[in-house]
């Protein structure tokens, strides 16, 4: 079964990719980043990088097609769909059918159901730096440089509650579907995902 770790852009990430990326790359995880947190690893360690349509304006970081080859690059429309999926081994509904009340939504949950999307049932994802939790506006790992384009969006889309829900939906999802999906962050998280700790030991 393919592995896939999703990198995400919490103010942590610096830190926790230089302490524990090293032991799932050993591992055999495909490493999958989207929006600005390519910016963190090597970009020859990238499976896939994930973004908006309008990324060219929204991003802080924009890769060059030689950091980030098209052949790698999955772009995410307004509507939750995408141009492709990294394969399709499975039936299951496009993404944007697996939202609990809108047809689109923040682009963590997007790549999510993509990958569950195209493995099904054996999809087998470890997600870190994708917390939803945020405590001031642009919660990152770049928040603080001038050039920093971040915005709270998930938590502007939906608010609190609509946000808390549509986290424990995603979990649903990959239950109903026979997916695997953990948390390997070790901070406060939104997310109720099992925790992943055997990079820790």
């Amino acid at each position: 079964m393919d592995k896939y770790l999703v990198l995400g852009s919490a103010p942590y990430m610096s830190t926790w990719v230089d302490e524990h990326l090293n032991w799932f790359i050993d591992a055999g995880y495909r490493i999958i980043c989207f929006n600005n947190s390519w910016k963190l690893v090597p970009a020859p360690m990238i499976y896939v990088w994930y973004h908006s349509t309008n990324f060219k304006s929204a991003n802080t970081y924009v890769p060059t097609l030689s950091e980030i080859p098209s052949s790698k690059r999955i772009n995410s429309s307004g509507n939750g769909k995408f141009n492709k999926l990294p394969v399709k081994k499975s039936n299951i509904p496009i993404p944007r059918d697996m939202y609990y009340e809108c047809k689109c939504g923040t682009m963590f949950l997007n790549v999510i159901y993509s990958l569950l999307g195209s493995y099904g049932s054996e999809a087998n994802v470890v997600v870190v730096g994708c917390d939803m939790i945020y405590t001031k506006n642009g919660n990152t790992f770049y928040s603080d440089r001038p050039e920093s384009r971040a915005h709270n969006d998930p938590l502007l889309k939906w608010g609190e509650t609509g946000l808390t829900k549509e986290c424990e939906v995603s979990l649903e999802q990959y239950q109903k579907y026979g997916g695997t999906i953990r948390n390997a962050s070790t901070c406060e998280s939104r997310l109720p995902y099992p925790r992943f700790t055997d990079h820790l030991n």
